[in-house]
C-alpha cells in the first residue's frame, strides 16, 4: 500500500495541503527585514491601534485582525483601542500574532478573562466572529495598572472574578462566560489540547485529545468492540485547519470548535466516530438535567435496532425517559430508568444495566449532546430549544456518503440558509471539494481520491415540527425536517454550540454531514 508521503504527494498535487506563500524582501531568505506583519485577535478585532514605540508609526488592524508596519525588528509594539492603552507587545519576527494567551502570558483563565472583556468592551456577544475596538467607550476597571491588560490582571488576582464598565454598562465576568470563551477559542487562550467526548458507531465510547503544540493526537475506546484500544500518533493539517489525516495514513478527522467526525481504519475494522468538544470548567448534573432531541442510527436496544429520532428527558431527580420513534416502522417506543453522571460522562441505566453513554456539551443557551449505546449505534442532538435566526449561520461541512466496498465519498463544503418564515428555512448547500475515500483494514489504512463537486442543492426545511407521539402533539424543538426531492432528513442548526448536523436519505442512500460555524484555530 502506498505510505504517507506518497499520498500526502499526491494530496499536495490536489491542493489539500496548504503552502505558504513567498516574497521578495531585504534579506537573502526572502524576509523582509523592515517590514512587520500580523494580527491581534480575540476573536477579530478591528481597529486595534498598533504603533511602533520606536519610530512612533502607527496603522489600525483591519476586519481579520491582521496589521503591517514598515519598521525593522525586533521592536516593541504599543497597542491602543480608543483612547486606551491595552497593552505593549515584543516583536521579535516578521510575523507576529497576538491573541489573549500572547498577552495574559499563557494563563489560560486571565485569557479567558481577556477575551470575554475585549468582546465586551466593543458591545459584541462573547461569540462574535469580529469586534469592531473602535466602539468601547468609557472604559474602567477598578484595579491599578499601567494598561488594560495589568488591570485585569490585577483586579483577577485580587477578586477571581472581573467587574468592569463599558460605555453605559457594568458587567461582570461569570463562569459560565469563561468556560464558553475558552472551550469556543481554545488555542487563542493558551490551551494546547482540545479533547473531545463521543461515539463509536458500533458501540464504544470514545475520548480524544488534540495536541496541537506537537501535532498529537491521543485517543481511547472503552466498550465491547474496541475494548480499551488506545492509541497515540501524529497528524498533520490537509484541509483549512479543519481535515487532518495521521502520518501512518491510518486515521483521518474533521475538528472544528463544535464537533468532530474520525474514521479509523485498522486490522479490526473500518471505525467513525462522532464527538463533542468536553467543557474547560467541570460540569454538574444541573447542568445537564434538560430535555433533549436526537437522531438516532442502528441504536440498539434489547435487539429493536434504530433510526430515527428520540425525545430524551433527563430528570433532577436523577430518572430519565426516552421516547423513540423508527424511521422504518413509524412505531414509538418508550424507555424509562435512572441515569448518573462522571466527569462529563453520562450512562443511562435500564433495568440496572447500562444502556447507553452520553457525552454532554453545556453551551450559553443550550447543550449539545452524543448518544453512545453500549450495544452499538449512536445518536446525535441538542437540548430543546427552537431553532431561531440566530443559529443561522455559515457553516463548514463534512458530507459523508457510503458507497459500499470500503469506499465512502466524502465531500467538504458549506451552507447558507434563509430564514422563510417561523416554521420553514431554506438550505443551500455548496461542495467545495469532493474525495473518494477508500480504506483498507487489511492494511491498515486509507487513501484519497478527489472527483468532481456536484452542483449546489438547495431545499426547504421544517423547523420545530411538531408530531403525534401516542396520541400527544410533541414539539421537537431545535429539529429540522426534510421530506422532498427524494430527501428524508433530520438537521441540527445550533448556532450556540456553532454545530451543523444532518442525516437521513437521498435518493435511497445513506447521506450524513457534519459541520461548524468555527473552524478551530479561528
Amino acid at each position: 500500500m502506498k505510505k504517507l508521503s506518497a499520498i500526502a504527494g499526491a494530496l499536495l498535487a490536489l491542493g489539500l495541503v496548504g503552502c505558504g506563500g513567498g516574497g521578495g524582501g531585504s534579506s537573502s531568505n526572502g524576509v523582509d527585514t523592515q517590514k512587520i506583519s500580523g494580527s491581534v485577535e480575540a476573536s477579530y478585532l478591528l481597529n486595534v491601534s498598533v504603533c511602533d514605540k520606536n519610530t512612533g508609526i502607527c496603522t489600525k488592524t483591519s476586519s481579520n485582525g491582521s496589521f503591517t508596519l514598515n519598521v525593522p525588528y525586533p521592536t516593541e509594539l504599543e497597542l491602543k483601542i480608543g483612547d486606551y492603552k491595552l497593552a505593549d507587545v515584543k516583536a521579535e519576527s516578521a510575523n507576529v500574532k497576538i491573541t489573549p494567551a500572547v498577552l495574559a502570558e499563557n494563563n489560560v483563565t486571565l485569557a479567558g478573562y481577556l477575551g470575554v472583556f475585549l468582546h465586551k468592551a466593543a458591545g459584541c456577544d462573547i461569540d462574535a466572529g469580529v469586534c469592531d475596538m473602535s466602539r468601547a467607550k468609557n472604559l474602567e476597571i477598578n484595579a491599578s495598572g499601567g494598561n488594560l491588560v495589568e488591570k485585569v490582571k490585577n483586579f483577577v488576582n485580587s477578586h477571581h472574578t472581573l467587574s468592569f464598565k463599558a460605555g453605559d454598562n457594568n458587567y461582570t465576568i461569570t463562569s459560565k462566560d469563561l468556560d464558553y470563551y475558552i472551550t469556543l477559542n481554545p488555542l487563542k487562550t493558551g490551551v494546547t489540547t482540545v479533547e473531545y467526548q463521543g461515539a463509536v458507531t458500533v458501540g464504544d465510547f470514545a475520548t480524544f485529545k488534540f495536541n496541537f503544540a506537537n501535532d498529537e493526537v491521543n485517543y481511547k475506546f472503552d466498550g465491547y468492540v474496541l475494548n480499551k484500544l488506545s492509541h497515540s500518533g501524529r497528524f498533520v493539517n490537509l484541509y483549512k485547519n479543519m481535515f487532518f489525516i495521521n502520518k501512518n495514513s491510518s486515521e483521518f478527522y474533521f475538528v472544528t470548535s463544535g464537533i468532530m467526525l474520525a474514521k479509523i481504519v485498522n486490522s479490526q475494522g473500518d471505525f467513525d466516530i462522532i464527538a463533542i468538544p468536553k467543557n474547560y470548567m467541570p460540569i454538574t448534573a444541573q447542568d445537564v438535567a434538560k430535555k433533549y432531541n436526537l437522531v438516532f442510527k442502528g441504536l440498539n436496544i434489547n435487539g429493536n435496532v434504530y433510526n430515527g429520532f428520540g425525545i430524551l428527558s433527563l430528570n433532577s431527580d436523577k430518572t430519565y425517559s426516552l421516547i423513540i420513534k423508527n424511521i422504518t416502522s413509524g412505531n414509538f417506543d418508550s424507555y424509562t430508568g435512572s441515569w448518573e453522571m462522571n466527569g462529563n460522562k453520562v450512562t443511562l441505566n435500564l433495568n440496572g444495566a447500562p444502556l447507553m453513554n452520553l457525552s454532554v456539551k453545556v453551551g450559553y443557551i443550550k447543550n449539545s449532546i452524543v448518544a453512545d449505546g453500549i450495544n452499538g449505534g449512536y445518536g446525535f442532538g441538542s437540548e430543546a430549544l427552537d431553532i431561531t435566526k440566530r443559529d443561522l449561520k455559515t457553516y463548514h461541512y463534512l458530507k459523508v456518503a457510503p458507497l459500499g466496498n470500503n469506499e465512502t465519498k466524502v465531500c467538504f463544503g458549506y451552507t447558507n440558509e434563509k430564514w422563510e418564515n417561523n416554521t420553514t428555512i431554506s438550505v443551500t448547500e455548496r461542495d467545495s471539494k469532493c474525495m473518494i475515500v477508500r480504506s483498507y483494514p487489511k492494511y491498515g489504512t486509507v487513501t484519497f481520491e478527489e472527483i468532481k463537486t456536484d452542483a449546489p442543492v438547495t431545499y426547504t426545511a421544517n423547523i420545530n415540527p411538531v408530531v403525534n407521539v401516542n396520541g400527544v402533539s410533541v414539539k421537537l424543538s431545535g429539529i429540522a425536517s426534510v421530506q422532498q426531492n427524494g430527501m428524508f432528513m433530520y438537521s441540527f442548526f445550533d448556532g450556540d454550540n456553532k454545530i451543523y448536523t444532518n442525516i437521513g436519505l437521498r435518493d435511497g442512500k445513506e447521506v450524513g454531514e457534519v459541520g461548524s460555524s468555527k473552524l478551530i484555530g479561528y
